[in-house]
């Protein structure tokens, strides 16, 4: 009885093993400067592409919900705190945050640089311009949920929705 548990055990743990492995492996994958890149780029993309209709005027085929689907769980929820906070009558986020801008009819950007990547954070910095204006914006990223989202932008915008909360 005893060499028939040991057995499985063994077996439960090697199996385990050899499937953490592989997760880790992958994991390993999404830490790297292409996937990174290439993560950041699959966010941006209606900002990649300049799509306009008869009148020159751009539209975004892509109708994604940036902030519900890329930002991370902390980022929404302090985001929803502060709007609570502040009240249903005042407008948190007065430009978009993705853009940093009020219009992004001329918006374009592409990712610079990936820096500071660890087990959970990453810094990507976008080359930015919008209305003939260069700029640029700075991306904290944390890795959760097996993937990569956006946890602040610009590096201030976490520090000014919890003003809201703190009454500030």
């Amino acid at each position: 009885m005893k060499n028939t548990f040991y057995f499985i055990f063994t077996a439960a743990v090697l199996l385990l093993t050899a499937c953490n492995g592989g997760a880790k492996k992958a994991d390993a994958a999404k830490h790297t400067d292409a996937y990174i890149r290439e993560r950041v780029e699959t966010i941006y993309g209606r900002y990649l592409t300049k799509v306009v209709d008869e009148n020159g005027m751009r539209v975004f085929t892509d109708k994604t919900d940036l902030t519900d689907t890329y930002c991370s769980a902390g980022f929404k929820a302090l985001l929803a705190r502060a709007q609570d906070a502040a009240g249903e009558d005042y407008i948190v986020l007065d430009c978009d945050p993705w853009t940093q801008s009020q219009d992004d009819a001329e918006f374009t950007c592409s990712v610079k640089s990936v820096d500071a990547v660890t087990d959970s954070t990453a810094t990507v910095t976008l080359a930015t311009e919008n209305f003939g204006y260069a700029g640029q914006l700075s991306l904290q990223l944390v890795y959760e949920s097996g993937d990569w989202f956006v946890d602040d932008f610009g590096g201030n915008l976490r520090e000014y929705l919890q003003s809201f909360i703190d009454g500030e």
